[in-house]
């Protein structure tokens, strides 16, 4: 029998596709197949200042994601 146990990830998208529910689904989704994992529920939090810059990007949309897997 198999055992998945569960984990919380948080994910940081860039403001323009964080604002895209769909393009946030869908790369959550893509990622979540390729590990085999199983996604249980995911909670976009608003568009935050970053504490650094990261690519010329200062601000950011969390996602915080509770999945299973192996």
């Amino acid at each position: 029998m198999e055992i998945k146990r569960i984990y919380e990830a948080m994910f940081l998208f860039d403001s323009a596709t964080g604002r895209n529910s769909e393009k946030v689904q869908e790369v959550i989704d893509r990622l979540m197949e390729r590990s085999g994992s199983e996604l249980i529920t995911q909670k976009v939090w608003e568009e935050r200042r970053l504490a650094y810059e990261i690519d010329n990007h200062t601000r950011g949309v969390y996602v915080l994601s509770y999945f299973r897997a192996n």
